[in-house]
């Protein structure tokens, strides 16, 4: 749902976006010919304020913004061309305080930040030669860092994406050489498993995923193609599931926040700079939402052929496979599986997800082929 198409703060990219006090904030980022200093909330998203037009970080693009019991935390990021690694916090967006000038992690942009376990964590990026970094780090206070990992077991990379999900930590895609589509997790930050080296979404950068509704979401960003708008989302970081398309346009470098139960995303780069406001209760996946009624699935395990059955919904029904990958999306009407792929070729015996889409409801049933 749209909220604005317009809103108070200039059209830009490159801001941050954070949840603290029960406001939404946003802070810097701009249009490449003015970078910005100012600081704005809002409790509605929809009427906003000017908490400052000038914060003492300067104008800043691509930093990272944390919060963490309701006051702000800054953390590097590019002022007026140069990269930073310094840290500020503020208790009222207005009033800002230099925790420490420089960090022993170097000065970077497109890296990340999440809060986990109280503390705040700092994930690869790009430094001022152009060096990728994958390392990361993680302070209790913000001035003192501690090294969790100098080269996790992904890539070097930067505009990647961040998650929390089930207590753990779930790293997204990014820019290396090339584009990335994986994703990797943490339990603390050292040790990292690979969770699906290449998920069925298209690589990219410039993208952002929340934690909303026990899943990880995906959306938007640039591919090698150009900007997306499409939408993702994961229980598990392994078996992906592409909900329709937004009616938002395509875009990178937005803010994304989860705020008053429901996933907000705010400007960003759409070929043009934007200032609008929308949001969604779970892009077609609501709770509440998910059909009352049993979906019958006969026989289960199947050898040849697996019947479907249900009532009041006219669904859309797609086949994956437990690593996310689609094998096939059925007919409309279609209301039996042959075990078959999109292009008539057998597939093998083990489990299955049939992905049932309708305009309001889904819901995701698992089968097993046998021999």
């Amino acid at each position: 749902m749209k909220v604005a198409d317009s809103v108070a703060w200039s059209k830009r990219w490159g801001h941050s976006v954070v949840v603290a006090q029960n406001k939404i904030w946003v802070l810097g980022g701009g249009d490449e010919r003015v970078w910005k200093s100012d600081v704005w909330y809002s409790q509605n998203g929809s009427d906003w304020s000017l908490a400052t037009p000038s914060a003492p970080w300067g104008e800043r693009h691509g930093a990272c913004v944390l919060s963490r019991n309701d006051t702000l935390w800054l953390f590097g990021g590019s002022e007026g061309g140069v990269l930073r690694n310094d840290v500020w916090y503020s208790e009222d967006g207005r009033i800002w305080q230099k925790v420490t000038d420089s960090t022993p992690w170097s000065a970077r942009w497109g890296h990340r930040a999440v809060l986990f376990n109280n503390k705040f964590f700092i994930f690869g990026g790009e430094d001022k030669e152009l060096n990728l970094k994958n390392d990361v780090w993680y302070s209790e206070n913000g001035r003192n860092w501690s090294l969790a990992t100098e080269s996790a077991n992904w890539s070097p990379r930067c505009r990647h994406a961040i998650a929390v999900l089930n207590d753990k930590i779930y790293l997204l895609g990014g820019e290396e050489v090339r584009l990335k589509n994986d994703v990797w997790y943490s339990e603390d930050g050292r040790e990292w498993q690979l969770a699906n080296p290449s998920s069925p979404w298209a690589a990219r950068a410039c993208f952002s995923s929340v934690s909303f509704q026990d899943r990880i979401w995906l959306f938007g960003g640039r591919d090698s193609l150009g900007l997306r708008n499409d939408v993702w989302y994961s229980e598990d970081g392994r078996v992906w599931f592409e909900t329709p398309s937004p009616p938002w346009e395509r875009r990178r470098c937005y803010g994304s926040i989860v705020f008053e139960n429901k996933i907000w995303l705010l400007g960003g780069n759409a070929y043009i700079p934007k200032n609008d406001i929308w949001f969604t209760t779970g892009l077609g996946v609501n709770e509440e939402n998910k059909p009352s009624f049993a979906i019958e699935i006969f026989p289960n395990p199947f050898k040849d052929r697996v019947s479907i059955r249900w009532e009041k919904e006219d669904y859309e029904i797609t086949v994956y496979n437990t690593l996310g990958k689609k094998i096939k999306r059925l007919k409309k009407g279609e209301r039996s599986w042959d075990g078959r792929d999109g292009f008539g070729r057998n597939t093998s015996k083990g489990i299955y997800l049939l992905f049932f889409q309708s305009e309001n409801r889904y819901s995701v049933k698992k089968i097993l082929k046998i021999e």
